[in-house]
């Protein structure tokens, strides 16, 4: 897979800049991370960021498994800073959130998973719109409320821009 760019609750932060990215997939290929970026959250939470980003028209893909665990698809930009980062791991760590490291296999769902409710779409792809994985990282910390403060933190960069309907 070949990411392509374009420009064109109780959770806050802030957004305001460009990001999109298309996927051209190989037959038979799974998506993996470091191709699209993806965090996976505890249920609960991903409710919580689901409903953030919405607000704000940042919401990308969403996938709800059987385990109560969702996965969160993003432009991957700066995965492995984010993931390097001793602040935001911990914020995460305590959150039970995970960023998929690059290279980790993301399973979509089939049409099998969604007929049994082991794994579906809680937000079907519908363009290629993706959020920056910086700006689904602050949406996590700032709804699970740990207390660190992602706007000023050298971890996070980049902003979104709401798509544009």
């Amino acid at each position: 897979m070949t990411p392509t760019q374009h420009s064109p609750a109780a959770c806050t932060t802030d957004a305001s800049a460009d990001c999109h990215a298309s996927y051209t997939p190989k037959p038979g290929e799974s998506p993996c991370a470091g191709d699209i970026a993806a965090v996976t959250v505890p249920e609960w939470l991903g409710r919580m960021v689901h409903d953030h980003l919405a607000r704000r028209y940042l919401l990308g893909p969403v996938i709800a498994h059987g385990s109560h665990r969702w996965t969160i698809l993003a432009r991957p930009d700066d995965t492995g800073t984010l993931a390097a980062d001793r602040d935001i791991f911990t914020a995460l760590l305590r959150a039970a959130a995970t960023i998929v490291p690059d290279g980790g296999e993301i399973v979509l769902p089939s049409p099998g998973d969604e007929n049994t409710g082991y794994r579906r779409w809680v937000v079907a792809p519908r363009d290629t719109f993706r959020p920056h994985i910086s700006t689904v990282v602050q949406s996590i910390i700032s709804c699970a409320g740990s207390g660190l403060k992602p706007h000023n933190h050298k971890g996070i960069q980049g902003r979104d821009t709401p798509r544009r309907l």
